[in-house]
C-alpha cells in the first residue's frame, strides 16, 4: 500500500481528500513525506502508525513554519531524525513509548500567512498536551479536539486571530483538565455546559469578546480551581458555587456583571485570589471564610457599600498582599486591624466616605509602596507613625480630607519616594518642617489650600529633584529663596516677597501666579499686587501677562 493510498483511507467519508488541492497544507505535507523527507521512512504494516503520526507532525510544522521553514538548512538537519526528536529551542514534538504525547510551540511562528489548526491533529490518539501560545494561528478550533481520549491540556493563549465560537465539546471531555484560550478572538456566549466536566480544573477565557451571561452550572464543578473570564463583555449575575469546592483563583474583572458578590465564593476554603474589579456589582462585600488565606482581593470600580471591618475580620494578615477597594461607596471608619496586614504593598483607599482618624497602627505597614486616603472624610491629625513607611516609592496622598494639625516631621524619613506627596485641601496648620529637606528624590509636593504659616526652611534647597511645588492659598511669608531652583512654583495667596525671581526672571513670574498680598521690591521699581488695576513696567521684564492679576 502506498503512502497516499494509506493516508487517503484515513479521510474516509469525505467526498474528496485534501490531497487534490495543491493549495492545501495537506497536499504539501504529503509531497514532503513522499518525496523530500530525508528520514525516508518505508511504508510497511509495522510502520503505519509511525507514518501517520509523522505525516501529522509534518502537516502541523507547515502550519507553524510554512514550506519555506521546512526547506531551511536547520530544518533539514532536524527532519533527518524521527519525529519524536523534532525539537528546537525547547519547542517541538515530544513522545512517550514512540507515540506523540506533547506538542509545544511558543512564539515560534515563522510562516508569512495565517495558519490553521489541522483537524488531523486528532489522529494523534496518545496526545496529552497541545500548547501553541503566541503564534499566528487563525480560523477556529476543531470541535473534534474535545473527543481526543487522552488530551489533558489545550493551550492557545495569545493567538489573536483565532476565534469563532468555543466548542462545547471541550466541556464534555472525560480527560481535558486545562483549557487556556485567553487573549484570542473568541466571540459568542460562554458554552452552556462550561461546568459539566468532572475533571476540568482550569478554565482561562480572558481577553476575548465573549457576551451573554455566565452559565449557572459553572460553580457546580467540584474540581474547578481556576476560573478566568476577565476582559470580556459578560453581563448578568455571578453564579453561586458549591460551598466545599476547590476554587483557588476567580477572575471576572472588566466585564459588565451585575448583582451581588456571592458569599459562596468569598467563603471558599482554598481561595487565594478574587478579582472582580470594573464591573457593576452592588451590595455589601461579603465576609471571607474563617482564617481565609486569600492573598489577592481586587474589588475596584463597582458599587459596593458598607464598611471594611467585617471584610477584614477573618482574613489572615500573614497572607494578604493586595486589597484594592477604591471606586466604590465604602463608609465607616478605617479599621485598626488594617495595620496587621504587613504584606500589603498598596494601601490605597481614595474616593470613599470613610470617616474618623487614621489609626497609628498603619505605621506597621512597612512594605507599603503607595499610600492614599485622598478624597475621603478622614479627620484628625496625620499620624507620625507614617514616617515608618520607609519603603514608599511613590505617592503619599492625603488630599481633600478633613485633616488638622501639623505636617509630621517624621515624614522626612521617607527618603526613597519620588512622590507626589499631596496634603492639599485640608486644615493643616504650623510651618513647613525642615525635615522635608531630606526628601531629595521627591518630585512633587502639594500643600495648597491649608493654613500653613512661616517661611520656607533653608533645608528645602536639598530637594534637588523637586520640580513642582504647590503652596498656594496658605499664610506663608518671607522669600522663595529656599526653592529658587524648583522649575514650577505655585505660590498665590500668600504673603511672600520674591526679589530674585521677579527682577530679571520673567518665567517665574507666571509660574508663581502673583495675585494676593505679595509685594515686589526691586532696585529699579516697586509694585504692590494689592492694586490689580495698576500695571507697571518692571525692570528687565519684556512682557507681562496682566491676566494673572485678574
Amino acid at each position: 500500500m502506498g503512502i497516499r493510498h494509506f493516508l487517503e483511507s484515513s479521510y474516509y467519508g469525505l467526498e474528496s481528500t485534501p490531497f487534490n488541492d495543491k493549495r492545501s497544507d495537506q497536499y504539501w505535507a504529503l509531497e514532503y513525506l513522499a518525496f523530500v523527507d530525508p528520514y525516508n521512512l518505508s511504508m510497511t504494516e509495522d510502520t503505519k502508525i509511525e507514518m501517520m503520526e509523522r505525516y501529522v507532525c509534518i502537516l502541523y510544522s507547515l502550519v507553524v513554519v510554512g514550506i519555506e521553514g521546512l526547506s531551511s538548512d536547520e530544518a533539514k538537519m532536524i527532519y533527518l531524525l524521527p519525529h519524536c526528536q523534532w525539537t528546537i529551542h525547547g519547542a517541538g514534538f515530544f513522545c512517550k513509548n514512540g507515540r506523540v504525547s506533547r506538542i509545544f510551540f511558543k512564539q515560534f511562528f515563522f510562516r508569512k500567512d495565517e495558519g490553521r489548526i489541522p483537524t488531523e491533529i486528532v489522529w494523534l490518539s496518545e496526545l496529552e498536551e497541545l500548547v501553541v501560545q503566541n503564534n499566528n494561528i487563525g480560523g477556529t478550533l476543531p470541535p473534534q479536539l474535545g473527543h481526543m481520549p487522552r488530551l489533558q491540556k489545550l493551550d492557545f493563549e495569545g493567538n489573536s486571530q483565532l476565534g469563532g465560537l468555543i466548542p462545547d465539546t471541550f466541556f464534555n471531555s472525560s480527560s481535558l483538565k486545562v483549557l487556556h484560550l485567553a487573549r484570542c478572538n473568541f466571540n459568542g456566549s460562554v458554552p452552556f455546559n462550561i461546568g459539566s466536566s468532572i475533571v476540568m480544573h482550569t478554565i482561562q477565557l480572558g481577553y476575548n469578546s465573549l457576551t451573554g451571561s455566565i452559565p449557572t452550572n459553572l460553580g457546580q464543578s467540584i474540581e474547578l480551581r481556576v476560573v478566568s473570564l476577565d476582559n470580556n463583555e459578560l453581563e448578568g449575575p455571578i453564579p453561586e458555587f458549591l460551598p466545599s469546592g476547590n476554587l483557588v483563583e476567580f477572575d471576572v474583572s472588566r466585564n459588565k456583571l451585575t448583582g451581588t458578590l456571592p458569599i459562596s465564593i468569598t467563603s471558599q476554603p482554598r481561595l487565594k485570589s478574587l478579582l472582580v474589579e470594573h464591573n457593576r456589582l452592588t451590595g455589601t462585600i461579603p465576609s471571607f471564610g474563617v482564617d481565609s488565606s486569600v492573598s489577592q482581593i481586587d474589588l475596584r470600580y463597582n458599587s459596593f457599600v458598607g464598611g471594611l471591618d467585617d471584610v477584614l475580620e477573618n482574613l489572615l494578615p500573614s497572607k494578604l498582599e493586595l486589597f484594592a477597594t477604591y471606586g466604590n461607596w465604602l463608609n465607616g471608619t478605617v479599621p485598626t486591624r488594617l495595620g496587621l496586614f504587613t504584606k500589603l504593598e498598596f494601601v490605597w483607599f481614595p474616593d470613599t466616605d470613610l470617616t474618623g482618624s487614621l489609626p497609628s497602627t498603619l505605621g506597621r505597614l512597612t512594605n507599603t509602596k503607595e499610600f492614599s486616603f485622598a478624597n475621603s472624610r478622614i479627620s484628625g491629625t496625620i499620624p507620625s507613625e507614617l514616617g515608618l513607611l520607609t519603603n514608599i516609592r511613590g505617592s503619599l496622598q492625603l488630599s481633600s480630607c478633613d485633616l488638622v494639625g501639623t505636617i509630621p516631621t517624621e515624614l522626612g524619613k521617607l527618603t526613597s519616594s519620588s512622590g507626589p506627596f499631596n496634603f492639599s485641601a485640608n486644615f493643616l496648620t504650623g510651618t513647613m518642617p525642615s525635615e522635608l529637606g531630606r526628601l531629595t528624590e521627591l518630585n512633587i509636593l502639594d500643600v495648597t489650600r491649608n493654613e500653613l504659616t512661616g517661611t520656607f526652611p533653608q533645608e528645602m534647597t536639598n530637594m534637588t529633584d523637586l520640580y513642582n511645588l504647590r503652596v498656594g492659598l496658605n499664610k506663608f511669608s518671607g522669600t522663595l529663596d529656599a526653592v529658587s531652583k524648583v522649575s514650577n512654583v505655585e505660590a498665590y495667596g500668600n504673603k511672600l516677597v520674591d526679589v530674585g525671581r521677579l527682577c530679571g526672571s520673567p518665567p517665574h513670574l507666571l509660574a508663581m501666579n502673583l495675585c494676593g498680598e505679595m509685594k515686589i521690591d526691586c532696585s529699579c521699581c516697586e509694585y504692590c499686587c494689592d492694586n490689580s488695576s495698576i500695571v507697571g513696567s518692571w525692570c528687565n521684564l519684556e512682557e507681562v501677562d496682566t491676566n494673572v492679576f485678574n
